[in-house]
Order: C-alpha cells, then sequence, then structure tokens
C-alpha cells in the first residue's frame, strides 16, 4: 500500500502548490514514512516483536531493546505520515 500511496503522490505533485522548504519536507516525511513502515513492520516480525501490535503478532514477545525498536519506529513513521500528510492536503488546497 505504501509503494500505491508514493505512486499516487507522484501522480498529483504538480498540483501541489507549497513553499520549497515546505515541499522538501512533505516529500522527506512521506517517503520516510512508507519505507519506515516496511522496515519496521519487517523488524517487529523478525524479531516477533508483539508489544504494539498484538493482534499480529499472536501474542509473542521480543527482548525489550527490540520492542522499544519497533515502538520507536512506529511511532515516528506515525507522526511523518500524519505531518506529511497534512502539508500535502495544504498544498493541494492552497491552490485556489
Amino acid at each position: 500500500m505504501n509503494g500505491t500511496f508514493l505512486m499516487v503522490l507522484g501522480a498529483v505533485w504538480h498540483r501541489v502548490d507549497l513553499p520549497r522548504v515546505a515541499a522538501r519536507l512533505c516529500v522527506a516525511l512521506l517517503v520516510y514514512g512508507a519505507f519506515a513502515n516496511w522496515l519496521t513492520t519487517l523488524a517487529a516480525a523478525t524479531f516477533g516483536a508483539g508489544r504494539m501490535t498484538p493482534i499480529a503478532a499472536g501474542g509473542m514477545t521480543a527482548e525489550p531493546w527490540q520492542e522499544a525498536l519497533v515502538a520507536f519506529g512506529l511511532f515516528s513513521l506515525s507522526v511523518a505520515m500524519v505531518v506529511g500528510s497534512c502539508l500535502l492536503v495544504w498544498g493541494l488546497f492552497r491552490r485556489g
């Protein structure tokens, strides 16, 4: 789904009207969020980390440092995707 999201981002990017710094930040956050999502879920599956995703993990838990790494990854990608998406929507509707 993240690949599809990035393709849609590329398809609508010509309609985004943001200042140069905000546009770069938007792209950086959304690309980071998409790839961090893939890497973090891969790490969670590899480690068997289930504190943040107990249903997906089926009751498995990992070492505390592994759980902390996965939690940091999920939190940081969530913030990046929300802020990046807000910038994207702002840029799309700013174009009046």
